[in-house]
């Protein structure tokens, strides 16, 4: 937990101290209204000069982080605590600071994040006001009054870090960022089809790595949930050694026509060429965007080919 605390223009009093768990970052929302919740304790020293009270009324935040600058303004927090000068304990408060996102900002704070920690920053703001005793003067010979002596704005800088494994199980997943559905039919029993149950996995694998922003293994892992529907075909069939291509395997022209299997074949085949270049190449890599879409359709292919499948799971 890491903290900053704040300090009193002129007399320098730490008034107040502010902390961030960052195993407690969080998001909610889902995609409609994405927000980011970072949990913030205050805590208040006790006034330290007789006579003197202090009041807090609001508290205002930015996020920055430090490649990219200002990432979201926290919603306007207001305070009620006041801080007496004859309690020794001034006690706590337990604030949730949250964060209006949209998609831009959520995918920009991945790529800055690189699949790891995330570093962050708190710019914060505290409204304070001094009370305490006013001297009339000599001259009216009139007793003090209580009242406003200032007025000020305390701000504190935190820096933390997200850790990686908090900012994919707590933040994304609750802000529906890089969600692809993997589409499962009740017609076709997954545990019957070892053919369907591979390319399922794939995908499944492949929305896990997705996640952890493992782009470039994302897409291979859809390449390889398309294996099962290929036959290693020779370009030349009269040489041994010729190079194979894949091939739609042919029982699916039995089952769609042959148009339609043409179709499902150039597709197929596009997806893995698409998906090559990672298996192959080491310059060639795929960001966020790409992997969300190679998955997207390869989802779907996938599912279209296998309601055509039949009760026993054979392609």
């Amino acid at each position: 937990m890491n903290s900053q605390h704040f300090t009193t223009v002129g007399l320098g009093y730490i008034i107040a101290e502010a902390a961030v768990d960052e195993t407690m970052v969080s998001g909610i929302g889902g995609v409609g209204y994405p927000r980011l919740i970072i949990p913030l304790k205050l805590h208040f020293n006790a006034a330290n000069d007789p006579g003197t009270d202090y009041c807090f009324s609001g508290l205002d935040a930015r996020l920055y982080h430090s490649n990219a600058g200002l990432a979201a303004d926290a919603l306007p927090i207001r305070l009620r605590r006041v801080l007496r000068s004859h309690p020794s304990y001034a006690g706590d408060d337990h604030l949730n600071l949250e964060f209006p996102l949209d998609a831009r900002r959520i995918s920009q704070l991945e790529i800055l994040r690189d699949g790891k920690d995330l570093p962050l920053r708190l710019d914060l703001t505290l409204a304070a006001e001094e009370h305490g005793s006013i001297p009339r003067g000599e001259k009216t010979n009139q007793a003090a009054n209580w009242g406003l002596r200032w007025h000020q704005h305390l701000t504190a800088q935190l820096t933390f870090t997200v850790p990686r494994s908090v900012w994919i199980e707590r933040v994304l997943a609750q802000v529906g960022h890089g969600v692809v559905h993997v589409v499962e039919l009740s017609a076709v029993p997954i545990e019957a089809c070892k053919t369907l149950q591979s390319s399922y996995d794939g995908l499944r694998l492949a929305q896990t790595l997705h996640n952890q922003g493992l782009y470039d293994e994302a897409v291979m892992k859809c390449r390889i949930a398309l294996e099962p529907f290929f036959d290693q075909v020779p370009v030349d069939a009269t040489h041994k050694d010729s190079r194979r291509i894949p091939k739609l395997k042919p029982s699916w022209e039995m089952k769609l026509g042959k148009a339609t299997a043409v179709w499902l074949n150039d597709v197929l085949v596009g997806i893995k060429q698409a998906a090559n270049p990672t298996a192959h190449s080491s310059m060639r890599h795929f960001d966020q965007f790409e992997s969300q879409m190679i998955q997207a359709i390869t989802t779907t292919v996938i599912a279209y080919a296998a309601r055509t499948m039949t009760t026993e799971g054979k392609v």
